[in-house]
């Protein structure tokens, strides 16, 4: 499943980083249940949960789709293609 494809499915879907030993981009979700489901973002090439993001400032300022990049294979992607790992 892709971030977009996630993201349909309710209207407050929100990207984040989280930092604990490792930094991740994180997706969640409120359910309608009112509990939150969250997910690892991953690279769509070689499905890395290591990605950074790219011109955040210039997305929020500009309007411009987010960009990610992996750390791993440097592939780089808009993160509405990248594809959701389940939290574990």
């Amino acid at each position: 499943m892709t971030l977009e494809e996630f993201a349909q499915t309710s209207a407050g879907a929100r990207v984040k980083y989280q930092h604990t030993y490792t930094t991740h981009l994180i997706a969640e979700r409120r359910l309608e249940d009112g509990s939150t489901e969250r997910v690892l973002i991953a690279c769509p090439a070689c499905q890395s949960t290591a990605v950074t993001r790219l011109n955040f400032s210039q997305a929020i300022q500009r309007g411009e789709p987010m960009r990610d990049q992996c750390d791993r294979c440097r592939f780089r992607f808009l993160e509405a293609e990248a594809l959701v790992l389940p939290w574990s």
